[in-house]
């Protein structure tokens, strides 16, 4: 195309292009870049309009309530569990801490209520490969089982590899967009395929219930009385 068709089509469309007409278009452009920031925050703004507690927003503490301690000690009415953990996360402070815990063996309760009661809260990722592994695959809500002495149990608890070989954690709530921590549920040997469904089945269920009760409504409390 010479340059004189060049200047030729420019002119066409100058004398095309309207006030009206591009006063039109400007209000689609707008709109248009209206729609897009409102995709691409369409989590904050569901938030927002249902009430709904964010990541960011769940910077206060949150406690569990019997119902849910009552649903988590009967998993231990299983002879395959023998120990329940729920672990609060803060993401921006990469910090877990203990909420709750519990289990069967009264020896071993006996030990770990020792060093629990001088365990400061622990980083969610820290320099062990492994772990991180592990964290990442909760954050990604999996549901994932994992030999006892390859977590961070084994450093806490060195005699619990022997007690409890398997551990398996499922994230508090097991969607994404809301993580607050996970439970996990220590086993006393190996699960069997259908054994594991049924666990995560059941932790599934736990998991929400706590989540609604516990630390949705926790965080509405909070939001009202601030």
């Amino acid at each position: 195309m010479s340059k004189e068709e060049i200047v030729a089509f420019l002119n066409d469309m100058v004398d095309a292009l309207t006030w009206k007409r591009a006063g039109l278009l400007t209000l689609l452009g707008t709109f248009l870049v209206v729609l897009l920031m409102a995709f691409e925050n369409r989590s904050t703004l569901f938030d927002r309009v249902y009430q709904q507690p964010t990541i960011e927003q769940l910077t206060y503490p949150w406690e569990l309530t019997d119902n849910t301690k009552t649903d988590l000690v009967n998993l231990m009415s299983q002879d395959l569990v023998g120990g329940v953990l729920v672990t609060e996360v803060n993401l921006k402070k990469n910090r877990r801490t203990t909420k709750f815990w519990s289990i069967k063996d009264p020896s071993f309760k006996e030990n770990v209520a020792k060093t629990v009661a001088t365990l400061l809260p622990q980083a969610l990722f820290d320099n062990d490969r492994r772990n991180n592994e592990q964290m990442i695959a909760v954050l990604n809500n999996q549901f994932l089982c994992t030999r006892t002495e390859d977590t961070t149990f084994a450093r806490l608890f060195p005699e619990m590899p022997k007690k409890l070989p398997y551990v398996c954690r499922l994230a508090v709530p097991p969607y994404v967009g809301e993580f607050a921590g996970f439970i996990t549920i220590a086993l006393s040997r190996q699960a069997t395929q259908s054994e594991l469904e049924a666990l995560k089945i059941e932790l599934t269920r736990i998991s929400i219930e706590l989540y609604l009760r516990d630390v949705a409504q926790r965080g509405l409390r909070e939001g009202k009385t601030q």
